[in-house]
């Protein structure tokens, strides 16, 4: 006989925003764009681990998620050959469970800028640079 396990459950909710404008300057084009979003539910889940001593153990129950984040860029055109971008982005995650509460901030920042290079070539090259800091302890039981 095989065994179906019992259902998971899931509730989560996630809700965000978007706005682009675009400006014209005396020089040039100008393109902001912002987006900010979030989310939060409870998730169901079974982690099946072998702890010592054995026997194998199976732990079920939910887990309580939510975070959120948001995203900034800009760009700014020269000429239809030449422009300059930046982009910033951050994210927050938070996960409540039975084996281990997990926050964690995630910061993202890539720049780009692309040229002429003489008359048949264009030359584009960016930096891009990511930082994250966890926080990890026990779950709750």
């Amino acid at each position: 006989m095989i065994r179906t396990p019992r259902a998971v459950k899931w509730f989560f909710r996630q809700c965000g925003c978007n706005r682009r404008a675009e400006l014209q300057s005396a020089v040039s084009p100008i393109c902001n764009r912002q987006r900010v979003g979030n989310y939060d539910g409870t998730i169901g889940q079974r982690i099946t681990g072998l702890p010592l001593p054995v026997p194998m153990t199976t732990l079920e129950g939910p887990a309580t998620v939510s975070g959120g984040n948001m995203l900034g860029s800009w760009k700014h055109t020269f000429s239809e050959a030449s422009e300059l971008g930046l982009q910033l982005y951050y994210d927050r995650t938070e996960r409540f469970d039975r084996v281990h509460r997990e926050t964690r901030d995630t910061y993202d920042l890539d720049f780009q800028h692309r040229f002429p290079l003489g008359t048949r070539q264009e030359f584009m090259w960016g930096l891009g640079y990511r930082y994250t800091r966890d926080d990890l302890a026990e779950g709750k039981g």
